[in-house]
């Protein structure tokens, strides 16, 4: 106990100045792995030795932590265990915070994360795989260049499928069942690559991105009821395939640009019905956001404009709102594997701003993407280092790489919708010398 108050005074006083805390927490899942996991006949407890458990972690975890972060703190509340009932109860999802873990765990597919929102949702997530670089830098690969980038004779095709059940993979994974249970939910959404470990890696990281977009998005729709979203996890520790979205070398994962989107201020959410979607939005502004252009258009992969509905809404302070609907009896005259929904806010009608968002109506593997012609522009200046890319077709969560080089760009994995140039920016420092050869573009379709 004199160990555990050492400990627990000094981190309190560490962190105690630091905005970012809301809530002091006595344990991660202690009290969950006691209630729900087996232990006691795991380790063949006795009657005796159970009773006593459970009363040194009351008299620990509610009583004496939380004593000493009164005494050190005392500004911010304190919870004794998270989550506060295991995801498997029904009551995780209607007080305290929960972990839900239906999702990976429970093989349940992403949409439950719409109908499983909970009052605060403190963990919850998806593996995706680092990307090539990393997987070379662990040795995953026997040939390497002088900057450790793959050289381009290493793309053979024979090492896939067989790498993905290689020693060293699997060592980097340490969730028994962790690539199989990727491949099981790539398989309900995506066309499985099988051909290149890099394809591979590649959507995995889209199928990630996707989770947690289902996820977050359904957790913010639904406040006030839920009023908080924290995935499991930022970062690693070591080279390794995991939930994080960052990986061991801070490469950013899809999923990063991902939930640097949904994070937002305001962020449009689409919520698909039977009949029809309705288009959300969600301020956590603490003020009304007045005059703002809602616009919501169907357009085909070509970039034709089908459909389109503008209209002047006032987004009210701390909300999640629906303030469209749009009817899916439009779609009865259209082929749903070519059009999106897109859903975008201006200050006046025809700005162009960066709160967006694309809704498919059938999942990715399901989309009739084609290959287009792409057309790449050098436009950086004194102020600022950049490039635009631009297509005559829809092109699906394009991942762009440098050659070469290894530091993240201002925007990633992202839908590049037809006839629109999207401008990526770059290090001040990164000198632009045959930037086009260096350029390296990859779609879903190119997966195929």
């Amino acid at each position: 106990m004199n160990n555990v108050a050492a400990e627990a005074i000094k981190q309190v006083e560490r962190l105690r100045n630091h905005p970012s805390i809301a809530l002091w927490c006595g344990n991660n899942e202690v009290d969950e792995g006691w209630q729900n996991w087996g232990w006691q006949k795991q380790y063949k407890y006795s009657t005796e030795d159970s009773t006593s458990i459970a009363d040194n972690n009351t008299i620990l975890f509610d009583y004496f932590i939380k004593d000493i972060v009164n005494t050190y703190d005392g500004t911010r509340a304190y919870w004794p265990s998270s989550p506060s009932i295991g995801w498997g109860h029904k009551g995780s999802l209607e007080q305290g915070d929960s972990h839900y873990w239906g999702v990976w765990w429970g093989m349940e597919p992403f949409e439950n994360y719409k109908i499983k929102t909970g009052r605060f949702v403190s963990e919850y997530g998806f593996q995706g795989m680092p990307n090539l670089n990393t997987l070379m830098k662990i040795g995953l690969f026997p040939k390497r260049n002088k900057k450790d980038i793959l050289v381009e004779d290493q793309y053979a095709s024979d090492i896939f499928p067989h790498s993905i059940d290689s020693t060293i993979l699997k060592a980097h994974q340490k969730h028994p069942t962790g690539y199989q249970t990727i491949k099981t939910y790539m398989e309900r959404d995506y066309k499985v690559p099988q051909h290149r470990i890099e394809h591979f890696t590649y959507v995995s990281q889209l199928l990630q991105a996707e989770g947690m977009k289902t996820a977050i998005e359904a957790h913010r729709r639904a406040k006030p009821y839920c009023m908080g979203t924290l995935y499991w996890q930022l970062n690693d520790c070591w080279p390794v395939t995991s939930w994080s979205t960052i990986d061991y070398y801070n490469t950013w994962k899809a999923s990063q640009y991902e939930v640097k989107q949904l994070y937002k201020d305001i962020i449009i959410s689409i919520e698909e019905k039977k009949d029809s979607c309705n288009v959300f939005v969600i301020s956590d502004l603490n003020y009304q956001s007045d005059y703002n252009y809602l616009t919501v258009e169907l357009i085909d992969f070509s970039g034709k404009l089908l459909w389109t509905n503008s209209q002047i809404v006032k987004i009210e302070a701390n909300s999640s709102k629906s303030y469209f609907t749009f009817d899916k009896s439009i779609l009865k005259q259209y082929d749903s594997k070519m059009v999106l929904l897109k859903c975008s806010i201006g200050q006046f009608e025809g700005h162009i701003s960066d709160i967006v968002n694309l809704h498919y109506f059938v999942k990715p593997k399901d989309l009739a993407l084609t290959k287009g012609n792409l057309e790449i522009i050098e436009n950086s200046c004194e102020q600022c280092q950049c490039f635009s890319i631009k297509s005559d077709v829809l092109l699906k969560n394009v991942m762009i790489s440098i050659e070469g080089e290894t530091f993240n760009l201002s925007d990633n994995y992202f839908d590049l919708l037809p006839n629109e140039a999207k401008t990526i920016y770059l290090p001040k420092h990164f000198n632009t010398k045959n930037l086009k050869k260096k350029i390296k573009l990859v779609s879903l379709v190119d997966t195929y």
